[in-house]
């Protein structure tokens, strides 16, 4: 059986593994240079992606505890007021702006003069 101390550092590397994981799935979309697991596919242009300079807005339906969100929006060099999470529990995460969703209406708001780039899950769409 583990020990609590040993239990505790195994969940947080978990954690931190998670977190750099999606990081860089979202980062081998946006730099042409950095290679991970994940890959475009040789069907699509690069050339055609979103370049990340244009991304002012940042939104992750279902951001957990606000790590990933975090870090994803620290990647498009976005403060707090610009890096929103989503969830039907707020993590009190300082580093985001909550977005609380009502999970019985299924309503999210979100400012409507605004464009938002969406992360839900591993599939991203721009608005």
């Amino acid at each position: 059986m583990f020990s609590i101390g040993a239990k505790t550092s195994l969940l947080k590397r978990q954690e931190t593994s998670r977190i750099d994981s999606r990081f860089n799935e979202i980062k081998s979309i946006f730099d042409k240079t950095f290679h991970s697991r994940f890959q475009i596919s040789s069907k699509l242009n690069p050339n055609e992606f979103i370049n990340k300079e244009f991304i002012k807005s940042y939104f992750d339906l279902g951001c957990g505890n606000g790590l990933i969100t975090a870090r994803i929006g620290n990647y498009f060099n976005l403060n707090t007021e610009n890096i929103f999470g989503g969830d039907v529990f707020n993590s009190k995460n300082q580093q985001i702006t909550f977005v609380s969703i009502d999970q019985n209406q299924s309503i999210i708001d979100l400012s409507n003069t605004r464009r938002f780039y969406i992360l839900i899950r591993i599939t991203i769409y721009l608005l």
